[in-house]
């Protein structure tokens, strides 16, 4: 039975260890782990659909199906919905690995004009210019954190009389965001990602190498991104 099992582990799909060596020998061949990921991944769903397909041809071929035959059959079934399981999984992993290699910080960055907390309600501009605007108290700085981020809610704004927004700080009418971090323009795919789960924070700042501010990544945005089917 060990045997067995070891000849089974050998075969040329996932999630069996003679897939995965598969997977890393057409990664290296076509220089393109995600294709090979797929490739391997299908070759698994094939086997898990002949894990089942052999006991039936063996039922049909001897016209009824004993009780071995149907313990053979469930046993299969069981298997094979290990074995597709494992297989979309991968497939899963791949389409992942796929968006993430698509990821720049640049691209990502969201165009929003950065002011103090402080800053009049009447000086940010119409209902859509406060969409567009993140407010940033340096003041909570900390390790890793250039300050907490704020963004204006839109309800709250639109409530405060004409005459009083001169006077109305616009924290008084926001939300807050939570702690942001810094990202260099540069990044692009797992760079980027690895730089995010290093310093993992709500919203980051992306800087040129000159300082510039090029806009702001919300982590839930990119999560949504990565979820995405």
């Amino acid at each position: 039975m060990n045997l067995v099992l070891a000849l089974f582990n050998l075969l040329p799909g996932l999630p069996m260890d003679g897939g995965r060596a598969l997977e890393s020998l057409l990664g290296a061949v076509l220089r393109n782990p995600v294709l090979a990921t797929r490739i391997t991944a299908w070759a698994g769903r094939a086997i898990a659909v002949a894990v089942v397909a052999y006991p039936l041809l063996q039922i049909m071929r001897t016209g009824g199906a004993g009780s071995l035959s149907l313990l053979t059959l469930v046993w299969a079934m069981l298997i094979a919905g290990l074995l597709w399981q494992g297989a979309t999984r991968a497939l899963e992993g791949a389409s992942m690995q796929a968006r993430i290699r698509t990821l720049d910080a640049v691209g990502l960055a969201v165009p929003m004009r950065i002011v103090p907390p402080h800053a009049p309600l009447a000086q940010l501009g119409t209902d859509e210019e406060l969409e567009q605007v993140l407010l940033l108290d340096r003041a909570a700085a900390a390790p890793d954190r250039i300050g907490r981020a704020y963004r204006i809610d839109l309800t709250a704004a639109g409530s405060v009389p004409p005459e009083h927004r001169a006077a109305t700080p616009a924290h008084a009418v926001a939300g807050s965001v939570g702690d942001v971090a810094v990202l260099p323009a540069a990044l692009q795919g797992d760079a980027l990602i690895e730089a995010m789960l290093a310093r993992p924070a709500p919203a980051y700042l992306v800087l040129a190498e000159d300082g510039t501010v090029r806009g702001v990544i919300l982590s839930a945005d990119v999560n949504a991104l990565l979820r995405r089917r």
